[in-house]
């Protein structure tokens, strides 16, 4: 799910047409705070593939099965060369310690939260874990938020891509303070 505003951030775009080309094979997620990337132009496009292209190369993955979420400061370009130290750093200790605690990841891509939001359940042999970020800008149609969830249920693109629409819609798609729509929103 992303956000309905017309004006899409670059990671929106990017994770969009990774999904598209690659269905419900993704494999990672690399998110940057500081800088939205929204309002970027080509430049913002290109450096948000780089960051997919970057981290799959790392983890021995296919670009197209890496998606990207930025959250931060509206029309400014990325610092890439923190980027790219950053995803080689990540992406080192991910592959000397693949079990790593994610609320390191949570905590990084907090902005205008005051603490971490993270929710976890299991029952039989199916496991589920999501994070969210996000404070400030609540309106409807995801509340400006980053979300992740993951899970290694065995379940059809159809049927998961179903219920998570309707519980987005029944939750963050409801929430409003201020008005405003992200560029962000995933």
């Amino acid at each position: 799910m992303f956000t309905k505003n017309v004006f899409k951030a670059a990671p929106v775009v990017v994770s969009r047409e990774n999904i598209g080309s690659n269905g419900n094979n993704m494999r990672a997620i690399i998110v940057n705070s500081g800088c939205a990337n929204a309002c970027t132009g080509k430049q913002g496009l290109r450096d948000a593939r780089e960051m997919c292209s970057l981290t799959a190369d790392a983890l021995k993955l296919k670009s197209a099965q890496v998606l990207v979420g930025s959250t931060g400061v509206i029309g400014r370009l990325l610092p890439m060369n923190t980027v790219r130290k950053g995803i080689k750093t990540i992406t080192e200790k991910i592959n000397r310690q693949p079990s790593s605690n994610p609320m390191e990841a949570v905590k990084a891509i907090m902005t205008t939260d005051t603490f971490p939001k993270t929710a976890s359940a299991g029952f039989s042999n199916v496991r589920i874990w999501g994070c969210a970020k996000g404070a400030g800008m609540i309106h409807p149609d995801m509340a400006t938020m980053l979300s992740f969830i993951f899970t290694d249920a065995s379940i059809s693109r159809k049927l998961l891509l179903s219920a998570l629409k309707k519980v987005v819609d029944e939750t963050f798609n409801c929430i409003s303070v201020d008005g405003d729509t992200s560029t962000n929103d995933t």
